[in-house]
């Protein structure tokens, strides 16, 4: 059987999932075995070409198993994590912080504060410094954001084209 026969049709007719030729238990790599890394590789190989890897990652961000949209199980749940944390209220710490209060952002806030202070205009040296941090730690908080709101944003699309919306730019 193939990935895509047991994902019950990734197609639109148009566009072909990368994996549709290759055997399902490539991305389901035995924990433990002696192959599992160059496995999971060979099947990131293929959701690395793939037309439909958003919608298979929405597909597969609540699977505890296999590859799905490039990433293991590992990924996913640290991916979940850390959506979760952007969407998370804080207003109360920005508006702090905006108001020259010293405020400690705790490590995992970071790069909900960062973006939110970078998309009001502030500078990365003005963020580093109202936050106590160095310009680098700064650009490394603002490319988790953007990785992480780029993920959220990509699942958004795929489910609601899963839902019966239409993609933009699409009618």
């Amino acid at each position: 059987m193939t990935r895509t026969q047991r994902q019950g049709g990734l197609t639109d007719g148009l566009r072909e999932p990368a994996c549709n030729s290759a055997e399902a238990r490539l991305f389901f790599p035995v924990h433990g075995s002696a192959l599992r890394d160059g496995q999971v590789r060979a099947a990131k190989g293929f959701c690395g070409r793939c037309r439909v890897r958003e919608e298979c990652l929405s597909m597969g961000m609540d699977e505890s198993e296999g590859i799905w949209g490039g990433t293991t199980p590992a990924e996913r749940r640290s991916l979940h994590v850390q959506i979760r944390r952007m969407r998370q209220d804080v207003t109360p710490t920005v508006t702090q912080v905006i108001a020259g209060a010293k405020v400690r952002v705790p490590h995992t806030e970071r790069p909900a504060v960062v973006h939110r202070l970078l998309a009001m205009g502030w500078s990365v040296v003005r963020t580093a410094q109202a936050l106590d941090l160095s310009p680098s730690e700064v650009e490394v908080a603002r490319i988790t954001a953007a990785s992480v709101m780029s993920f959220a944003a990509a699942i958004a699309r795929a489910r609601r084209v899963d839902d019966g919306g239409v993609r933009p730019g699409r009618r």
